[in-house]
């Protein structure tokens, strides 16, 4: 989709004003090739109104409403939209509802979940885990370890995200844990491990063109270098994730 970009970018333009429930389908389906805030922040007032009184349900809407939370930047609010995939009608869609839980964990900053959040994710994890399909069961392992990386169980999460890019494949379930494993030996304070994963996931984002990922990783090895003590070259490689990424990506805090 990034070669259509311009084209996808004046479709949602014009469905945002005369149909919402095309928009609406569009936004869900290309939630994670709508790269960056800015470009969602275009579409507010449109994705406020298709998630309070628009034409979608089900899986649309929950994404809708994720779509509005992150325009809005409401970055705690997000964590609720695990309530709603596992409330609403996500058409028994599982692995839809891992896809959120992991989502919501990195939009948030990996924040510290509620004590009720351990039975919800082992409740999502369960019901992937019991897919006949092996992509679907793969995603289990995905929540497992951002479960463990929110619970500050670093080495682990570090673990779980690496047998989940092993066993993964081609999937999402493998694409995603690449990103997330420099985050977990940060955290643990081992920063050359950091550094690697980070050097690691910023090649595969840049093989998959994926600016948000890229600046994702940059930024992990800025904040390696800032506790290093290399404050220059921290500074060279911020600028440098900012050449890359452009205006579209928002830092991270």
């Amino acid at each position: 989709l990034a070669s259509e970009q311009p084209d996808l970018m004046m479709l949602l333009d014009w469905s945002a004003e005369a149909d919402l429930e095309l928009f609406s389908g569009l936004v869900a389906s290309v939630f994670d090739t709508i790269t960056g805030d800015r470009a969602r922040e275009r579409w507010r007032e449109p994705l406020e109104r298709a998630a309070a009184t628009g034409p979608a349900s089900g899986w649309v809407l929950t994404k809708v409403r994720l779509a509005a939370a992150v325009a809005a930047r409401e970055r705690g609010a997000t964590l609720h939209l695990v309530d709603v995939a596992l409330d609403a009608d996500t058409e028994g869609s599982a692995r839809f509802a891992g896809w959120l839980y992991s989502t919501c964990a990195v939009l948030d900053g990996i924040q510290r979940p509620s004590p009720d959040w351990r039975p919800k994710a082992e409740r999502i994890a369960a019901e992937l885990r019991a897919s006949p399909e092996p992509e679907i069961r793969d995603l289990a392992t995905v929540v497992d370890a951002f479960l463990l990386l929110l619970e500050d169980r670093f080495d682990e999460a570090a673990r779980t995200f690496e047998a989940a890019i092993e066993h993964g494949g081609q999937s999402w379930a493998a694409e995603t844990p690449i990103y997330m494993v420099g985050d977990c030996h940060l955290f643990a304070g081992r920063l050359d491990a950091a550094l690697t994963a980070y050097a690691r996931g910023l090649t595969d984002a840049h093989e998959k063109s994926s600016r948000i990922n890229m600046g994702f990783q940059a930024e992990g090895i800025v904040a390696v270098l800032i506790d290093l003590g290399r404050h220059e070259a921290a500074l060279e490689a911020l600028g440098a994730s900012d050449s890359l990424t452009g205006e579209q990506v928002r830092p991270r805090n």
